[in-house]
């Protein structure tokens, strides 16, 4: 691609044009937040709406919403920055989602605990709360675009410019990687309350938090790897074959981010 120095690429333009409308959307929903919401979000999981589970869960909306209102404002940021110096905008359309989880996880109160309390010694994998399979291939997709990336100097002939761009794209998924990771691991090791309806929408809500932070990256970790071999100069083999599997691969991804963002009735731990 050609690029004119000091000023956008019509692509960079328009991924900067796209995060910025994402953050007039998130903006909006975090300003629509009511108590309408909260209840829609408990019946879709099947909970009572009663005066308790309806004030948690409007918290945790108003958590997550302005989260990610935060994050996309980050890598917007970032995205534009990349754009006007390495001519490639950073990818920030489902980042933002892994750094929200994070965020909304840090800013969660303890639990309410008793008096007499008890523990498990079994330590909870970070894969408790989310869906397994569907988080070991993000993670090998991250994983595998970050290296990419981060190796492509080592892997290509191409300008320096251009694999600096693929060096930054690398790093931009080794951070999402460890985001993931950090999430997932707040996740699990934040203590459970103690009284068993509390007990109730607390899972419900790391749940939705871990399919959420999947998503994401299994989502971003496929987009990501698919510019890392571009990135990086390995030009696949052009046949109806490669073609075909690197559509379906993606149809098969996509249709599992739709899946993990369809609200649970019941969960069922499974370990790793």
């Amino acid at each position: 691609m050609h690029h004119v120095s000091g000023t956008l690429h019509p692509v960079s333009f328009s991924a900067t044009a796209l995060g910025c409308v994402l953050l007039v959307v998130y903006v909006i929903r975090a300003l629509m937040l009511n108590e309408k919401a909260a209840r829609r979000w408990l019946a879709a999981r099947g909970l009572v709406s009663d005066e308790r589970n309806l004030a948690v869960v409007r918290r945790y909306l108003w958590r997550l919403r302005w989260s990610r209102v935060a994050a996309t404002l980050i890598f917007v940021a970032l995205g534009a920055l990349s754009a006007w110096a390495l001519h490639w905008p950073l990818g920030f359309v489902t980042t933002p989602y892994l750094l929200c989880i994070l965020i909304a996880e840090s800013l969660s109160p303890a639990p309410r605990r008793g008096r007499v309390r008890s523990a498990s010694m079994q330590r909870r994998s970070r894969s408790y709360f989310a869906p397994v399979y569907a988080l070991a291939w993000a993670r090998c997709a991250l994983w595998s675009g970050a290296v990419l990336g981060l190796t492509a100097p080592f892997l290509s002939t191409q300008s320096a410019h251009h694999l600096g761009a693929a060096v930054t794209h690398g790093a931009l998924m080794l951070v999402a990687a460890i985001g993931l990771e950090v999430a997932l691991d707040r996740l699990t090791r934040r203590a459970l309350p103690d009284r068993t309806l509390d007990l109730q929408i607390d899972t419900a809500i790391r749940v939705a938090s871990a399919r959420i932070a999947t998503a994401a990256g299994l989502g971003g970790g496929m987009v990501g790897l698919l510019l890392s071999v571009g990135m990086a100069g390995q030009r696949l083999p052009a046949s109806m074959v490669t073609g075909q599997v690197i559509t379906l691969s993606m149809m098969a991804a996509a249709g599992v981010v739709i899946a993990l963002l369809i609200p649970l009735r019941s969960w069922h731990p499974r370990a790793a």
